[in-house]
């Protein structure tokens, strides 16, 4: 199987991880002139989907993608989804979109550029070709457009390339509670179940309390506490501003978020 990669520094290279990535034994990158090089598994983010490899042994130096500064990114702004082509190896075709959000589903770029299976892994880059993000949700069934995809911005990937360097296994933040959707209009987020020995019932989270900030940010929704979470890294602590159900008084309570648990094939 293929996916497409981008490169980031001289040889090493972020490829979106579907679950047959992470099963296979060995990796081949092809390149633009056609030669295959062998590469090597370095470290794994399991949050974002994410495999880093290494090519140590290519020659010269790999042109590697300029990022665009994020803090210069509007709603509306240009953007061109890449995807593979049935022409010679290493080519690719642009497809137009804009930026249609900022800070959405782990602080990602909104777009609605064409995003299809073949442009997994890929970026997504302005007009002049500089890197806004790297391709990895899509909204709705697959190959089918909606109009909706997800792009990590460039610096949440280089806040964990150091980890993945060293060879780390990066894994999902885990609360242990199941949230009521709610609206925005809502204060705070309804608590329906606790997982037994989970991180918030260690720290004392019920049933029917209500959740009112995460790490002294206001939630008003399960998205928004989920975004929270799942832009932080296992270990880490927060502290939850709670609504007791039982008392309905207010409290504040740490939480040292686990590994969510490995689910059985």
């Amino acid at each position: 199987m293929s996916a497409h990669i981008l490169v980031v520094d001289d040889d090493r290279i972020i490829l979106e991880s579907l679950a047959e990535f992470l099963r296979l034994e060995g990796y081949e990158v092809e390149t633009a002139d056609g030669r295959r090089l062998p590469a090597a598994r370095r470290g794994v983010d399991l949050r974002r989907d994410l495999v880093l490899l290494s090519c140590d042994g290519a020659d010269g130096e790999w042109p590697a993608l300029p990022f665009l500064d994020p803090d210069s990114l509007r709603p509306g702004q240009a953007a061109l989804s890449w995807s593979a082509t049935f022409g010679p190896p290493g080519t690719a075709a642009p497809f137009y979109g804009i930026v249609s959000g900022l800070h959405r589903q782990q602080d990602s770029v909104q777009t609605d550029a064409p995003f299809l299976h073949a442009t997994a892994g890929g970026p997504l880059t302005d007009l002049d070709g500089r890197g806004i993000g790297f391709f990895t949700q899509l909204y709705g069934e697959e190959n089918v457009q909606s109009g909706v995809a997800f792009a990590i911005p460039w610096p949440s990937l280089a806040e964990t390339l150091p980890a993945l360097r060293r060879g780390e296994e990066i894994g999902v933040p885990y609360l242990g509670i199941a949230l009521a959707p709610g609206t925005i209009e809502e204060r705070g987020v309804l608590v329906l179940q606790v997982a037994a020995g989970g991180p918030a019932a260690a720290a004392g989270v019920e049933e029917a309390d209500r959740i009112l900030s995460c790490g002294g940010r206001a939630v008003n929704n399960r998205i928004q506490m989920v975004a929270f979470i799942q832009d932080r890294l296992p270990g880490a602590r927060i502290v939850l501003e709670v609504e007791k159900a039982r008392t309905g008084e207010t409290v504040r309570l740490g939480v040292t978020l686990a590994r969510r648990p490995r689910t059985r094939e």
